[in-house]
């Protein structure tokens, strides 16, 4: 592990990104934090889908000025 911060925590995920010289993919961490949220919102069900609702509401009001 590379931060020290794995020593303050319950539980540690890993991703790799590949070696050094090696093209750094970001797939392998974005498809684990994905499945992180994915997850979460199983369990949360209902106050989940009432969030995501809430977010694309602020996603259709301020359509105009997020960068895409």
């Amino acid at each position: 592990m590379i931060s020290d911060f794995n020593t303050t925590a319950d539980i540690i995920l890993f991703a790799s990104k590949g070696e050094l010289w090696e093209f750094h993919s970001m797939i392998a961490p974005t498809f684990l934090i994905e499945n992180l949220i994915i997850g979460v919102g199983k369990h949360l069900k209902e106050s989940s889908i009432s969030k995501l609702e809430e977010l694309n509401s602020l996603r259709s009001k301020y359509k105009d000025l997020l960068p895409r």
